[in-house]
Formats: C-alpha cells, structure tokens, sequence
C-alpha cells in the first residue's frame, strides 16, 4: 500500500461524521467543565451531574433529531417545505423547554458562574422580560445558531459522501464499458486474422501452420496482456509486428506494409491491443480492396518537445470503395471502438485526426505514454 493510499485512508477516518461529531462534543465538554478555566462552574454532587447531564441530553436530542433524522429524510430528498415545518415545530417546543428549564436550574441551584450547567449558553431571563419575549431570544440566540451550526457540517458532509459515491459508480460505469468495448473489439480482430488463416489453408499453404502458430501467441496477449489496463509499449509492439507478419504472409507484395519505429517511441506504458485496430483496418479497407499497388505506412515516434508519442498509418484504398469512417456502421467498429476507448482511457490526454483524400486514408495519433504501469492507481 502506497503512502498515498495510507494517508487517504487515515483521512477518511477523521472525516467520518461520528469522527467529526465527537471532537465537536469533547471540545465543547472540555470548555464546560475544565477544572483549569476559573469561572466554570464545579459539579459538587450527583444531583448537580445529573441535571447538567440532562441539559446536556436535550441539546443532544435536539441536534441529532435533526440532523440523523429531519435531514436524511426530508430536506435531502427535496420535501422543503415539511422539513421546516418540522423543524420550526421542534425548535419552538425546545425553546421553551430549555427555557423553562434553566430558570428552574436557577431556582434550585443557583450559582454565580456564567455558564451554569449550560451545554450551550442560554441567555437569562431579566425581571423586564416577558415570558414570550425570553422564550423568543432563547429560540433566535441559541436553538437556531446551534440548528445552522450542525446543520451546515452535516450537509457539508452529506456533499463529500455524495461526490465520492459518484466518482466511485462514474469509475465502475467507466470500467464496465470498458470491458464491454474490448469484447466487441476481440472478435472483430480475431474474425480478420482467421479469415486470412482460412484463405491460406485453401491453398494449402505451407506456411499455414507458422501463421496458426504465430496466432496463438496473439491469443495469448489478447486473453491475458489485454486484460491489464497498461503494459509495455514493446509488448504491443511485439503484437503489432506478429500481426503484420500474419498479414504479409498472404500478400503477393511482401513488402507492401513498412513500418518505421523509433527506438525512444518503444519506451513506456500503453493501453493494450490499441494500435494493432489502426493496421488491421487499413489492411482490411486498403490492401484487400486493391489488386495490386496498395501500401501501408507505420510510422511511430516520439516528439521531444513534448514527450507525446506520435503513430502514424497511412494506407491508400480504391476509390469505389470509400474510406471507413468512425461514424459507419457495421465494418467501421473497430476504429469506432478504439476512438472511444481513447476517450475513456485517455481523456485529454490524446488526439486523433483522421483524413481522407484522393484515395489516401491517414491517421495521426497523438498519444501520451506512461513510465511506468498505473494500473494500480486509477
């Protein structure tokens, strides 16, 4: 386990809401009754703790009525107007309990000390106030402060909770789309690579057995390598040079597809069997349309300006046929498939033009690699 994942961790802890709610509650317990403060008031027996605690049971109460229970099932799912008639209901009636019960506090335990057994201060009741007028400044100077108080950090909390909970169902929505564009891609490689099996052992090809061969260790990258989220970029390249010797093999022109790799472009991580879709539709949309003079150009590179690994297939196709486009149905799924999985995989941090003319179908992608495998910290 990573430091970072250690420190998320311990911060999840201490910004659990009980977490939260407990250090709030000690802090204030400690400045009620800290024998070191001078002007708190001791408790002297048990019926003095027995009545602070009951002052301090109906705050509890109070707040956690509200924010356990009003907020969760009523402000939170959007019922405005019952929660605050709810909540104004609740606040009045405690207003004049704790009103009433701190005057009686007084009567039977009077004592000279500012906070008296007071959870929260409760402003005292002067001979030239009304009854109604006390309980209305106990309800706006106490009750509501501490209501706006705890409130707000359990909706704060509430908001945190909530983003995390939707960045967790965006990951998995991602992951499961993901995995549902590789199982649409995988077959659609593996159709083309057995259609060329199948013309070679038409012919009776001897180099039919090499090519079965060099197909099962395809399959094996494809079954366990594009499983991972990243590998080695020369793995893929690895890939990509099996396939075109599997592509060469049927071609009349054995030189018709060049690629040219820089030594620099081959250093990193990659998303799995992510270039190979770019040759294999340019094979199948390009040289098999073309009886003869059809090329395929691979290029790779990386620009030192700004480390971005730069792939390049140009390929030239007839001009009856059309070029595929992303956008088409059917025999364009794999370049569909590959774009989007560069949107999910990549987002931001790549590029892909995309041009056809006068019979030449080109793609430049821009792409940035990774030094060492993230597959553990997405």
């Amino acid at each position: 386990m990573s430091f970072k994942e250690i420190a998320e961790k311990i911060w999840s802890k201490l910004t659990n809401r009980w977490t939260l709610n407990l250090v709030v509650w000690l802090f204030i317990i400690d400045g009620v009754y800290n024998p070191r403060i001078d002007d708190i008031y001791r408790l002297e027996n048990g019926r003095h703790l027995l009545a602070a605690l009951l002052m301090h049971l109906s705050w509890f109460v109070l707040i956690y009525s509200n924010t356990s229970w009003l907020i969760p099932r009523f402000l939170i799912r959007k019922k405005y107007a019952l929660y605050f008639l709810l909540l104004s209901i609740q606040s009045i009636l405690f207003a004049f309990w704790i009103g009433w019960y701190s005057e009686w506090l007084l009567e039977v335990f009077p004592v000279p000390t500012k906070h008296f057994y007071f959870l929260i201060s409760v402003p005292l009741r002067s001979s030239f106030d009304s009854l109604l007028g006390y309980y209305m400044g106990v309800l706006l100077s106490a009750v509501l402060p501490v209501h706006f108080l705890f409130s707000l950090g359990r909706l704060v909390q509430y908001f945190f909770k909530e983003r995390k909970r939707s960045e967790l169902l965006e990951k998995k929505q991602l992951e499961s789309e993901l995995l549902l564009l590789k199982s649409q891609v995988n077959p659609h490689f593996l159709f083309n690579v057995l259609n060329s099996i199948y013309s070679m052992s038409l012919k009776q090809s001897a180099k039919a057995p090499e090519m079965i061969l060099k197909l099962s260790h395809l399959l094996r990258y494809m079954l366990y390598e594009s499983q991972q989220e990243y590998v080695p970029l020369d793995k893929e390249l690895l890939m990509l040079r099996a396939y075109i010797d599997l592509e060469t093999m049927r071609l009349k022109d054995k030189n018709a597809i060049q690629i040219m790799i820089e030594a620099e472009a081959a250093q990193g991580y990659i998303a799995p069997a992510l270039l190979i879709f770019f040759v294999e539709n340019a094979v199948k949309h390009g040289l098999e349309t073309l009886p003869s003079g059809g090329f395929i150009t691979i290029k790779m590179s990386k620009q030192r300006n700004t480390e971005l690994l730069h792939f390049q297939c140009i390929n030239n196709f007839e001009d009856s046929s059309g070029a595929p486009k992303i956008n088409e149905k059917g025999s364009g799924i794999g370049l569909r498939n590959v774009a989007k999985r560069l949107e999910l995989i990549y987002p931001g941090k790549h590029e892909l033009k995309i041009t056809n003319n006068n019979c030449i179908f080109e793609v430049n992608l821009y792409l940035k690699t990774f030094t060492h495998d993230l597959s553990d910290h997405r």
